[in-house]
């Protein structure tokens, strides 16, 4: 793709552009992966406190410091063992006149660790030093220097500093567990005269191809804590570390990592369909990397459940830093055991492919490969994929089907690899490619027949009007809340629980089986309704009809059923019931294809509401913001409740810091219809800032929390009546930057919730007049809001200080005091009332308002050093 595509993507070229003022684009980071890996960095933190007495940022740290080798004294005269130094004799001051003096080497006493040569020519003083040292000596070099018949007579000393020569050591081998975490000292190889100083990790060079995926951090000044990856092979780490004298000694530490060979055969053979993967990675029993996210949702309608998706962004969720492009996704299988193997067998690598999804298009440039790893270790590519010509922005390509044969006899051994890799576009995020139903088989064919009866997506949730829901709200109007067939939905797109299946035999025709709908509260175990049938036996899917909806009516006897155990569920957050839709004993399916047989979703009742399932497929802004723009998103209470604080998915954007940019949070009124234009907002939360939560700062994947809180820090909450319409969303206010900040939305769970309105006056608009169906992810939080994203990172609330803000009403000067304010130090912005920036600059002690309107205004004032933030509400007055 187009470098110019990729960094103006949220303005100039997105997916889905229905006006001027608000849009849609492809997300450009996943919150998902951002909060996965800050669940793992926890865990991971917690194991080496626990075992070696360091966090994980502690050991980075450590990296970072004492950078070797030492600083030395400039004038010190060191020489390695067995090596040479040349040095200038320093005669300055010494000359009475023009006369030539005479220098002359004086070797009484004699040298003790070395022989000096000086040579008049030159005027320098050369010193071997004796090898064999094993320590530090000292030598001192006399010389006269003698000038106009012995009147100047004087004797210079030259001090030598001889230390051993420089070591490289390799250590033991270490041979560890894909995964293991260990703990190398080497205080058995240090041997240094002196304290040492200085320790850092040194590049090996090493072809390893688990770099990137291991890890290593010091924990001391001779210990290293080393975390395998998956990738089995020999990693060495390379460190070296110096005393106080500059001694520095180079160290090896080979590890081995043990890793297991798969086996394919007659009836066995490797196949990944990522149906049975927990994501967001894939299965560690096949897969040796984590750099692909394992979806069900980023492309519509996979050969089975789950896929794939290369989408440029790494395993932490951010763009990789490929300013000229290249390969960013990489999928690598196990070794497997060809060895036994020959191009008679008929070894075939089947699997489906599709570019872009809901996500960019990959261009020409952007290219897709497959290659096999032959005896040598050496990858060679097996097949090129080309990006498609001419996709229409707002299309979703189907799968496609590929075959290639494993046909050179330097593939048939004992470590044979196969691996997926995707061609990134310059600037580290671009096109996505999504991949799915991989099978490596002997004795197979290139055809794209499969005997295989799938489902092809999740099911839907049962809830009528959301994704997730308080407990006591559901239990408070159940009729109402659990989806019904003879219901026409308000809120929610359609009236009965759909899902997809797939023949993926072509030769065959394949019938229903038994095929079960089943709730399961997964606290207890216990069933909420007796299983009942997705679709009869007598019914099948033709060759002409290879995928078919299926629209599942949840019987009344079931849905009363299901009523009556939800309304009997109680205890702590979060419930989570299982929805479990199961195709059973189909006789055509081999033992691989059992895990597509089942699709399983499952429902949270928690502290929140949600129209979305936590993942964004897509991402909408508003283009060109003049300040005021304005969006919501539409809840219900069942029973009085008290509203504490809003979340929301920020995707990160690789080319723009949205950080800088203010909001303020809004709770408006309204009713079934949308917000009320004319009333006032039922709370307002002015100059907040977006947050991403790269840290584990939320319970809930990716999403940052805002405490409902007033401009000092104290909790605001909103008591809201039974049966309450309200709408949560937010204000944008004036920016310089081209787009505004960007919110997830869910094309999965179409709802018509979402509203936006511009400064125009022509008030509230349903998102489905100009954008694609979907859900806008902003949730309402109920209960105890933890990890409140409101005052980390720079804005927190000034306590230490005292600042003081004169008069009020002003008319044409504002006075500003702050305890201890140091010149430049704070920079202030003014807001007017709809959050438009008016004036900003550095504090003085008086700031010039006179050419502000009369009015209300909101005065920021941020110390640049610390990060504390002040925001007092003032008035203009003439």
């Amino acid at each position: 793709m187009r470098i110019l595509y990729t960094v103006f993507l949220l303005f100039l070229s997105t997916s889905f552009v229905f006006s001027q003022n608000i849009q849609f684009g492809p997300v450009q980071g996943n919150a998902v992966l951002r909060s996965h890996l800050a669940q793992e960095s926890i865990k991971t933190n917690a194991y080496l406190k626990r075992h070696f007495g360091f966090s994980k940022n502690e050991g980075a740290d450590r990296n970072g410091l004492n950078m070797c080798p030492p600083d030395l004294p400039f004038n010190l005269n060191i020489v390695e063992s067995g090596k040479t130094i040349g040095i200038d004799v320093d005669t300055f001051g010494l000359a009475i006149d023009s006369t030539p003096p005479t220098i002359t080497l004086l070797l009484d006493p004699p040298l003790q660790f070395g022989t000096a040569t000086y040579f008049d020519a030159s005027n320098i003083l050369r010193y071997i030093a004796n090898p064999g040292l094993s320590g530090i000596a000292s030598d001192t070099v006399l010389l006269r220097y003698q000038q106009g018949s012995g009147a100047v007579d004087t004797i210079l000393k030259i001090a030598i500093d001889i230390r051993r020569e420089a070591r490289t050591v390799t250590t033991n081998t270490q041979f560890l567990d894909p995964g293991e975490i260990v703990q190398v000292c080497l205080n058995n190889e240090l041997d240094f005269p002196t304290p040492r100083v200085c320790f850092q990790l040194e590049d090996c060079f090493v072809d390893y191809d688990g770099n990137g995926n291991q890890f290593k951090y010091f924990s001391n000044d001779s210990c290293i804590v080393y975390g395998a990856s998956r990738f089995p092979g020999t990693d060495t780490v390379c460190l070296q570390i110096c005393d106080e004298i500059g001694i520095c000694d180079f160290f090896k530490i080979p590890f081995v990592i043990i890793g297991d060979t798969l086996s394919i055969g007659d009836e066995v053979a490797f196949f990944e369909d990522f149906t049975s993967s927990n994501g967001p990675f894939p299965a560690t029993d096949r897969w040796l990397d984590d750099d692909v996210f394992v979806n069900n949702t980023f492309a519509r309608n996979p050969p089975s459940v789950g896929m794939a998706t290369f989408d440029g962004l790494s395993r932490g969720g951010q763009p990789y830093e490929l300013p000229a492009g290249g390969i960013g996704d990489r999928l690598t299988s196990k070794p497997i055991d060809l060895s036994g193997m020959n191009v008679n067998d008929n070894v075939f690598l089947r699997f489906f492919l599709a570019p872009k999804g809901y996500g960019q298009e990959p261009e020409l440039d952007d290219e897709f490969y497959v290659e096999f790893r032959n005896k040598q270790g050496e990858w060679i590519q097996v097949l090129e994929i080309e990006g498609p010509i001419d996709v229409e922005l707002d299309s979703v390509p189907p799968f496609e089907f590929y075959a290639v044969q494993v046909e050179d006899n330097m593939f048939f051994h004992d470590a044979f690899q196969m691996r997926f890799s995707a061609e990134t576009s310059p600037g580290g995020y671009g096109d996505w490619w999504h991949l799915d139903y991989i099978q490596l088989m002997m004795n197979s064919v290139s055809t794209n027949s499969f005997p295989d009866f799938a489902f092809s997506t999740i099911p839907q949730t049962f809830l009528k009007n959301y994704t997730s829901i308080p407990l006591r709200h559901l239990q408070a109007d159940l009729e109402n809340e659990i989806i019904n067939s003879q219901d026409t939905m308000d809120m929610r797109v359609g009236d009965t629980l759909k899902i997809f299946v797939r023949n993926l035999n072509t030769v065959d025709v394949n019938n229903f089986s038994n095929s079960d709908v089943a709730f399961t509260d997964l606290s207890s175990n216990n069933p909420l309704s007796t299983p009942f049938v997705v679709a009869s036996d007598t019914e099948s899917l033709t060759l002409e009809l290879s995928e078919r909806e299926l629209s599942v009516v949840l019987p009344s006897v079931n849905r009363e059923t299901l009523i009556d155990n939800l309304a009997d569920l109680s205890g702590f957050d979060p419930i989570h019931i299982e929805n479990e839709y199961s195709f059973i004993g189909i006789a055509a399916d081999e033992a691989e294809f059992k895990h597509n047989d089942t699709a399983t979703l499952t429902t949270i009742f928690s502290n929140y509401f949600a129209h979305d399932d936590g993942t964004a497929e897509i991402q909408f802004f508003f283009d060109g913001p003049v300040g005021g723009e304005q969006a919501a998103v539409q809840y219900k209470t069942n029973v009085k409740d008290t509203l504490k604080g809003i979340r929301f998915m920020f995707p990160h954007f690789s080319f723009i810091d949205f950080t800088g940019q203010f909001f303020n949070l809004v709770v408006w009124p309204g009713d079934e219809n949308g917000p009320d234009s004319l009333a006032s907002p039922l709370l307002e939360m002015e100059l907040l800032k977006p947050f991403y939560p790269d840290e584990n700062r939320d319970t809930l994947q990716g999403f940052t929390t805002y405490q409902l809180e007033d401009i000092f820090g104290n909790p605001t909450p909103l008591v809201l009546e039974a049966g309450t319409y309200f709408y949560i969303g937010f204000k944008q206010l004036t920016t310089n930057d081209p787009v505004s900040f960007p919110i997830g939305y869910d094309l999965n769970n179409p709802c018509n919730c979402n509203f936006w309105r511009l400064s125009d006056g022509v008030g509230w608009r349903h998102f489905t007049e100009i954008g694609p169906p979907g859900a806008l992810m902003v949730q309402p939080v109920f209960g105890n809001v933890v990890n409140s994203s409101n005052s980390t990172g720079e804005e927190i609330t000034g306590e230490e200080k005292f600042m003081s803000v004169f008069p009020n009403p002003a008319t044409n000067l504002l006075n500003i005091e702050i305890e201890n304010q140091l010149p430049d130090s704070y920079e202030f912005y003014i807001f007017n009332q709809i959050g438009q920036m008016v004036d900003q600059g550095v504090v003085q002690q008086t700031i010039d308002v006179g050419n502000l309107m009369p009015g209300n205004y909101y005065l920021q004032v941020r110390d640049k050093s610390t990060g504390e933030l002040w925001i007092e509400k003032f008035i203009v007055a003439r």
